[in-house]
């Protein structure tokens, strides 16, 4: 069994990270959170579930409790480096939500941190991990579709909170902005569809609609990568809808793509131009579709010394990519994103 410590107890950890240990019959030793009320909730959702976890003052004194083997952390990225660094000395395995960093220098100080690390190191990239995203990966991984050449990401969103004048996302310092905050999602699954890193990106768009804020709210991102395909996200936060995620990869010789949220799933075939609809298993869980397939994948490898496959290469490339874009919509150049092997060597 896996005894975590939690720092950050709101509603979305309770929603979704404490509800998915508890689902995987782990326990919860230690939580820290700065607000009385999200503390609370979290305390009597561990309790009911049979817990009786220590209750913290200090964040770092989660990340080096001697009854903590992993420690997840779902505060604002800004406060991640100096966490990650004590739970790395004090040899904790780490699930890290996503964004890595609110910057691209604090997310080379994590890799530097947890580079040599023995331990389990995750970052929550929860959409990679859902049934319908594994199937479209099969499909690449299978050669059905060739050399995958065209990657993208269709956002669609009328989500508020985000934009809320007293949330964290909203705060810049705190989030890197609205791309690495949660278009960073899909910079993350266009990463992993093209098979190789983000070298430079270019974009359009910035604040478009949304009031009360100056957060990037509709782009378009264009981005090349290093395995030679290339990939675009279409962003919009004030769309008419609700969430609308078509993910999508063109290869040499087809098509794939993927309704995250109608959990449809496509593949098209160019040499006779034949069109099938793939069944996606049902993932039949709390929350959404991979929530608790990370958080299983987790812990097995923290039991058995592996790699969930989204560490901190994964981490640092999603947030350096969404970093530089938000750059790019700005000034309207090219930005360069700096390989990461050549900061860490």
């Amino acid at each position: 069994m896996i005894r975590f410590g939690i720092v950050g107890t709101g509603p979305f950890c309770r929603e979704s990270h404490i509800l998915s240990i508890i689902t995987a019959g782990e326990e919860i030793t230690a939580i820290y959170n700065r607000g009385e009320d999200n503390r609370v909730e979290a305390l009597k959702m561990i309790s009911e579930a049979g817990g009786e976890p220590e209750i913290l003052s200090d964040p770092h004194a989660v990340c080096s409790h001697p009854d903590v083997d992993a420690v997840l952390l779902c505060v604002p990225p800004s406060l991640f480096p100096g966490l990650i660094h004590t739970a790395v000395w004090s040899g904790k395995h780490i699930f890290c939500e996503k964004p890595l960093a609110a910057n691209i220098n604090d997310a080379l100080r994590i890799v530097q941190s947890v580079s040599h690390a023995k331990t389990v190191f995750h970052v929550g990239f929860v959409i990679r991990f859902s049934n319908i995203f594994q199937e479209l990966m099969k499909i690449l991984q299978s050669g059905a579709v060739g050399t995958p050449k065209q990657v993208w990401c269709r956002c669609y969103s009328n989500s508020i909170w985000p934009y809320r004048t007293d949330s964290w996302v909203n705060d810049e310092t705190s989030s890197g902005g609205s791309l690495n905050s949660w278009a960073v999602h899909a910079f993350d699954l266009m990463q992993a569809m093209a098979g190789g890193y983000p070298v430079r990106c270019n974009g359009v768009g910035g604040h478009m609609a949304r009031e009360n804020t100056a957060l990037t709210d509709g782009a378009y991102i264009g981005v090349e990568y290093s395995s030679g395909a290339i990939g675009s996200l279409q962003l919009c936060r004030y769309a008419p809808r609700g969430d609308d995620w078509m993910i999508g990869c063109i290869g040499t010789e087809g098509m794939v793509e993927a309704g995250y949220f109608t959990g449809t799933l496509y593949l098209r075939h160019t040499a006779d131009d034949s069109f099938e609809q793939v069944q996606v298993p049902d993932y039949g869980h709390h929350s959404f579709d991979g929530m608790q397939q990370q958080m299983d994948i987790f812990v097995d490898a923290c039991e058995n010394a592996g790699s969930t496959g989204c560490g901190y290469r994964e981490g640092y490339y999603a947030t350096a990519l969404a970093i530089s874009a938000e750059k790019a919509v700005r000034s309207r150049k090219t930005i360069d994103i700096p390989h990461i092997e050549e900061v860490t060597t």
